[in-house]
């Protein structure tokens, strides 16, 4: 069984707005990135009732979900947004 970081510190790390602006310079941002990318595959990976427990109780989690919808840079250019009008 692999362990991940959020595991081991107890909750998952917070993607801050250097992390985004670094774009590969910053060897600590990508450490962070690179952790919370595991961190969160790790999760996918999770049993159904493992997977919706953490996602209910682990405010961490939140946390992290919410910080990087606010910091992060979308380069996805061809994902267009639907809108219902």
């Amino acid at each position: 069984m692999v362990i991940s970081c959020a595991q081991a510190t107890g909750g998952f790390l917070p993607f801050l707005p250097q992390d985004a602006a670094s774009d590969g310079g910053d060897p600590a941002s990508e450490e962070v990135v690179s952790l919370i990318s595991d961190d969160l595959a790790a999760l996918l990976r999770a049993g159904t009732p493992d997977f919706w427990a953490a996602l209910e109780t682990d405010a961490s989690l939140r946390a992290c979900l919410d910080s990087y919808l606010q910091h992060c840079r979308f380069a996805v250019p061809h994902v267009k947004l639907f809108i219902i009008e």
